[in-house]
Formats: C-alpha cells, sequence, structure tokens
C-alpha cells in the first residue's frame, strides 16, 4: 500500500511525458494540416482568394544597366570596362484577369502587368543617360554571319550613313519602353512588317499594361499537392523549342506551394521571360520580422551548358554560349540574346572575367524563394535574371572594328516581393499562435510529467532507504539464548 502514491506518479507521468513529445504535437499537426489544406485552395470561396487574384503584396522590379566605361578600347579589341548603374525601380501592380474555373478544378487566367516608376527608390530620373552596347546593331551583325561579304560591306555603309555604332548613348525608359530606332526604320522600308513588326525598339515594348500570355492551373480541390500547379502556358502543354524533359511546363508562378514542404523536395517555377521551368533546392534557414523561412536556392547548373552538365543538352546542344549563359534565341525570334544570372554567377571564371567591373555575389545576385513551409507562401522571393547579347567581330562590318567575341552584359533585373506586416501579423495571429499553443502545452505537460517521475523516483528513492535502514536495525537488536546478557 505504501507504494501506490509513488506508482501512480509514475504511471501519470510517464504517459503524461509521452503524449506531451509525441501525442499532443501529433495531434496539432493533424489539424493544423487539416485546417491548413483546406484554406490553400483557390476558389472563390477561400480565404485565400482575394490575394491570389489581386497579388496585393508589394512588388518592387529593380534594373541595373551596364555603362561602358572604354568603348573606343572596346572596339580596338580590349577587354570591356563596365559599370553598373542602377537600381531603377517600378512598382509592379499584376491582378488576375480572365479568370474561368472549370469542372475539371483547374482555373485559367491572365496576369496584367503595370510597370510604374518610382524615383524615391531608383539612383536617378528614368532619362538618365550612359553608354551602352547598341543592341540593335550587334544583333544585325550576328544575323549577317555566313552571309556572303558584299551583304556584309553593303550593309556597313548603310550603317554609317545611318549614324549607327556598336555603342550608343542610351537612358533606362527609351531602352526598356521603346525609341523610334534608325535601322529598323530602314529595314522596314524595305521588307514591311515581314520581320520587324515596328519602328520602336525596347527590351519590354508592350509589356507595361499586358500579361505574358493565358495560363491554366491546379485549384488544389483536386489534388492538394498540385496547388497552382501549372497544366498550360499559351494553351501549350509543352514548351516547342526544346527536347525531351526541357520541353516540359513544370512548377508553379512562384505566388505559392503546396503546404506543408519538405527541404528535400525540389521547388519548380515557370518564368515565361526563361520561357523555360528552373529549379529551386533548399539551402539554408532564414527568417522575415520574426516568421520562420526556408530559403530554397536557384540551381547551380540552370545555365550551365551540356558539358558541365549534360542534361541542359535538351536546351541547347551544339553552338551553344559559354557555360553559364542560357541561349533564348529559339523562343526570341532568333536574337542572340542569352540570360544569365546577375555578374554572371555560377558561371565559369573565364566568362566572368570576359568583362571588367563585374562582382558576382550571392549576397545581391541570388535567385531564391523564402517559404513559410507550413503554408507553402513565399514571404519574401528575389528573381534575378541578366540579359546578355552575342557581339562578333566582322572584317567586313567596319562598326564591329576588333571587338572580341562574348557574350555582353546589357542589364539585370530582379523581382523583389515582401510581405507586409499585414501578413505576418496574420501569421502570426493564427498558424504562429497555433505552434505557440502547441509549444506551450507540450513543453507544459512534459515538464509537470517529468515532475511527478521525479516526485515518484525520489519517493521510491527515500523509501527504499527508510526499509534499509529499519532492517539493518532490527538485526542490531535481535538476540538469541546464546548471546550473553553482561559482557
Amino acid at each position: 500500500m505504501v507504494y501506490k502514491l509513488p506508482i501512480c506518479f509514475l504511471s501519470v507521468g510517464i504517459v503524461g511525458c509521452c503524449c506531451g513529445l509525441f501525442l499532443v504535437p501529433y495531434i496539432f499537426h493533424v489539424v493544423l494540416k487539416d485546417i491548413v489544406t483546406k484554406i490553400m485552395v483557390i476558389s472563390p470561396s477561400s480565404q485565400i482568394y482575394d490575394a491570389w487574384k489581386n497579388a496585393d503584396v508589394p512588388i518592387v522590379e529593380n534594373f541595373y544597366f551596364f555603362e561602358v566605361l572604354n568603348p573606343e578600347d572596346a572596339l580596338n579589341g580590349l577587354k570591356p570596362q563596365l559599370k553598373e548603374r542602377g537600381p531603377y525601380a517600378y512598382r509592379i501592380t499584376m491582378p488576375k484577369v480572365n479568370i474561368s474555373f472549370f469542372e475539371n478544378k483547374t482555373v485559367s487566367f491572365q496576369n496584367r502587368y503595370t510597370y510604374t516608376f518610382d524615383e524615391s527608390l531608383s539612383a536617378g530620373p528614368e532619362n538618365d543617360t550612359f553608354m551602352m552596347i547598341n543592341i540593335p546593331v550587334a544583333t544585325m551583325v550576328t544575323m549577317l554571319e555566313g552571309l556572303p561579304r558584299f551583304i556584309k560591306a553593303s550593309m556597313s555603309l548603310t550603317l554609317k550613313e545611318l549614324g549607327e555604332e556598336m555603342f550608343v548613348e542610351m537612358s533606362p525608359k527609351k531602352l526598356m519602353w521603346g525609341y523610334e530606332d534608325a535601322l529598323f526604320k530602314f529595314i522596314r522600308s524595305i521588307t514591311g512588317d515581314l520581320f520587324i513588326p515596328s519602328d520602336i525598339f525596347g527590351l519590354f515594348i508592350g509589356r507595361n499594361n499586358t500579361g505574358v500570355g493565358m495560363f491554366n492551373i491546379e485549384t488544389g480541390e483536386r489534388n492538394k499537392s498540385e496547388v497552382n500547379n501549372i497544366n498550360t502556358w499559351k494553351y501549350m502543354k509543352e514548351l516547342p523549342w526544346w527536347l525531351g524533359y526541357a520541353k516540359m511546363i513544370n512548377g508553379t508562378d512562384g505566388f505559392m506551394y503546396h503546404s506543408f514542404l519538405s527541404k528535400d523536395e525540389t521547388l519548380y517555377l515557370f518564368n515565361a521571360d526563361l520561357c523555360r521551368s528552373v529549379s529551386y533546392k533548399y539551402k539554408r534557414d532564414t527568417q522575415l520580422s520574426g516568421v520562420p523561412l526556408w530559403l530554397f536556392a536557384l540551381d547551380h547548373f540552370t545555365y550551365a551548358n551540356s558539358t558541365i552538365y549534360p542534361p541542359n543538352a535538351e536546351f541547347c546542344s551544339e553552338n551553344c554560349p559559354p557555360s553559364g549563359t542560357f541561349p533564348v534565341a529559339k523562343c526570341r525570334d532568333n536574337s542572340p540574346i542569352s540570360i544569365s544570372n546577375p555578374h554572371f554567377l555560377d558561371g565559369t571564371e573565364q566568362l566572368q572575367n570576359s568583362v571588367g567591373g563585374l562582382h558576382p555575389n550571392e549576397k545581391y545576385h541570388l535567385n531564391f524563394l523564402s517559404l513559410e513551409n507550413i503554408m507553402g507562401m513565399p514571404f519574401e522571393l528575389a528573381i534575378r535574371i541578366q540579359l546578355n547579347i552575342q557581339t562578333i567581330k566582322s572584317s567586313s562590318l567596319k562598326q564591329t572594328g576588333n571587338i572580341q567575341t562574348l557574350q555582353f552584359p546589357i542589364l539585370w533585373f530582379e523581382e523583389i516581393v515582401t510581405v507586409d506586416n499585414d501578413t505576418v501579423k496574420q501569421y502570426n495571429d493564427g498558424i504562429g499562435l497555433a505552434l505557440t499553443c502547441s509549444n506551450v502545452v507540450k513543453y507544459v505537460m512534459t515538464g509537470i510529467s517529468a515532475l511527478l517521475v521525479m516526485i515518484a523516483v525520489i519517493i521510491f528513492t527515500r523509501k527504499e532507504r527508510l526499509t534499509k535502514k529499519m532492517k539493518a536495525g532490527t538485526k542490531s537488536v535481535q538476540t538469541t539464548e546464546k548471546t550473553p546478557l553482561l559482557n
């Protein structure tokens, strides 16, 4: 009977410890997963629908342009020396329009992009000017490669009459949103709209107040793990420019992934600017305003050529640019443009040293998604892309001089998305509070249970000592008939 109380304490303590350490977290996980998976569905009645439709998180796109410091030396065959100019910042809104839900639990939509220049976040006004590579001329030189000398010579004379050179004073506003180009105007005077639809040249011309095509995605009602996965883009299930696995449209648009992510999985994002899907791997833990996040970084082999990463042969197998750059000519009207990480991050040392003034640094140039793993939502992301153009020396085109053959950096840009304080507060009031309650219950229950176990052990130990002491005392006073009464 004397052991009933400590045995009770011990039993309750052991059961309580097991419940606190295992059962309570499991129950909270099951309940939280059920709630979150019901919320993270794309439908007009879901809690996330307005955020998905309006994309009302703050989005800023920063542009950095490469000024050419030594244009004459570059034409004489020396290494071009560049200076990064920027940022030139634009605030972006991208609400979804033309939304249609279908019986197979998918939804179609377009994003309407609107760019608004924000000088307060920029290094200067949009009309700042600096010397840059002349993209139309560099493109023409590449397109004429392999044609008879007399065609090149006649084009060289035409370029001279038009006043076109390999390098030109340019402003961010003109390069991005368009300017009347003399070369384009001349070509169209001969060919009409056959090759060039307009006299206006701009890298982002037609992008403002428009979209990048119709998407069809999974709503998550049919399969929670496929929520926001892209099924088709521009009504295409596969990309016609590539081969094999490269043709696949994998992943999401980056707005959200499935809930309860794992650090071991690979996340895919389809990027229309790249005409392909790219993969991200877990890199490290991070946080934003106290919210724990997992940072997934762009795979280092994304822009590697097939000599370094053989599967990339399905993007390009011959006449490919240096490893670290990705050719997009097939999906960009055969323009000699290539894509890379800013400052050729993850490129070869030879590529990084082909021009002066580049300083690749993960802190500023890494392409990443920082996600809250329970909801699968990016709380911070940076999609960073550099545009380059091939330069070629041509003896028949005097404008090229002795310029080196290389991938010439034009600009790089980053789309930065960071959730606002209201989103952080909603997380803290919801999932954050649930996790805190789970931990409080877990540790309080485990602590109390451990205390009961300790009390039981102390009682057992004291009773055991007392019993031994009593037995020892009884033995010492025992007498027999052979024990003398007096010594």
